[in-house]
């Protein structure tokens, strides 16, 4: 599947890039970032197994991100690759790598069609808390190699001056190296979705809709269940701002109980409210804040079968003078596992990160930063409780001056 996904994402790379271009607008953006970290608590952060807590470290860490964006009066193309290294000092068997490549794809296909997709695949040794994709799955689990996949692809077609009819469908999923024992029962999953909606121009800034919403959560031995959502969409956008609304009902239906579950045994099949929403705002002088929350019906990743998830993810950015900036994030999630499963936990996490830099002209970059995470659950191995400090050393290349 690894092998068969990654050969799909080069496929798909070379066809989007070598596309009719016109005036294609080409731009490479490489950033190198080296930093040295203290976490007071090694073993939860790097995810160590079956070894006593609550000892520090000193970690060197390398990683870059590698931007390539193809731009065209049609359509736009990005690919973005970020390898990532962990060195300890004391603990040299938690050493790491990470790698993630991300490809998007926007056109237009004409005058009534628009169209969007993306391909995505990581490998972690360990997780970590991503502040730059709200998305990610927040539960971090014990040491172990994770392959993570999506697919994603939409269309809008006009079907009048002031209404779109909205096509989406997703793969997604992950897969666990079956030869590392965490000590929790991990199951490989499986997410497949698909979503029909309506909308319709409510003004120049405001749209409103429909859609129903449909996924398969596939756990493997946790499980197979169907989600069918039916939801209002509201949307509003100005020059430097986005609001999106949505809210409706999620009906689970039990395909497959999972292992350990008798076959004359009555499981719930509940019908929950759901929510999001989103909201973006961009000040004077680069200032920008971002504001997520959720509720849904959503795969545990493997870990407690299908969940009702609440949360949210905040992000502030903001300038501090010409040449420093600071950034403020914040993430919570809290995992509650629907009835009928053998292995089903509780999970809450919370995180923090703040994060101070100045430049050194245009290229160079000093870069502070802490970060906390909270993680506790029914399953005390899932318990994770950390904080790290870290100073580095940011550089972009092709940058241009100021």
């Amino acid at each position: 599947m690894r092998r068969a996904f990654l050969q799909l994402l080069a496929m798909v790379t070379a066809l989007a890039l070598a596309a009719p271009a016109g005036a294609a607008d080409v731009s490479f953006d490489p950033v190198l970032t080296v930093s040295a970290e203290r976490t007071d608590d090694v073993l939860a952060s790097a995810g160590g197994a079956g070894l006593a807590g609550d000892q520090s470290d000193v970690a060197l860490t390398l990683e870059a991100r590698l931007a390539l964006l193809r731009r065209t009066p049609r359509s736009e193309v990005s690919l973005i690759y970020h390898p990532f290294y962990e060195a300890y000092q004391d603990y040299g068997e938690l050493d790491n790598t990470s790698h993630r490549l991300l490809l998007g794809w926007t056109a237009q296909l004409s005058r009534r069609s628009e169209w969007e997709a993306s391909l995505s695949y990581s490998r972690v040794e360990r997780q970590r808390v991503d502040f730059d994709n709200p998305a990610q799955d927040l539960v971090v689990l014990p040491r172990t190699t994770l392959d993570t996949f999506a697919a994603t692809a939409q269309l809008r077609q006009a079907v009048s001056q002031r209404s779109r009819l909205l096509l989406y469908a997703s793969l997604a999923g992950n897969r666990y190296d079956s030869g590392q024992t965490t000590g929790i029962a991990l199951a490989d999953v499986t997410t497949t979705s698909a979503q029909v909606g309506w909308e319709f121009d409510l003004s120049s800034l405001a749209v409103a809709g429909v859609s129903f919403y449909g996924s398969r959560l596939d756990e493997g031995f946790r499980g197979q269940r169907d989600v069918l959502r039916l939801l209002g969409v509201y949307r509003r956008a100005t020059e430097n701002s986005s609001l999106t609304l949505s809210a409706g009902v999620a009906k689970t239906t039990v395909n497959d109980p999972g292992e350990g579950i008798p076959a004359d045994v009555q499981i719930e099949e509940p019908t929950d409210p759901v929510a999001s929403l989103s909201w973006q705002r961009t000040f004077r002088r680069r200032g920008q804040v971002q504001i997520d929350l959720y509720r849904d019906v959503s795969s545990s990743s493997g870990t407690g079968g299908a969940s009702l998830s609440t949360g949210g993810f905040v992000a502030l950015r903001v300038p501090t003078g010409r040449w420093s900036s600071f950034a403020l994030f914040s993430r919570y999630d809290r995992r509650e596992p629907q009835q009928g499963q053998i292995v089903a936990f509780e999970t809450r996490t919370v995180s923090y990160r703040t994060e101070w830099s100045v430049a050194f002209g245009p290229r160079w970059y000093l870069v502070t930063a802490g970060e906390r995470f909270d993680q506790s659950s029914d399953e005390q191995l899932l318990d994770r409780n950390y904080t790290i400090w870290s100073l580095g050393l940011r550089y972009s290349p092709l940058a241009r001056g100021r």
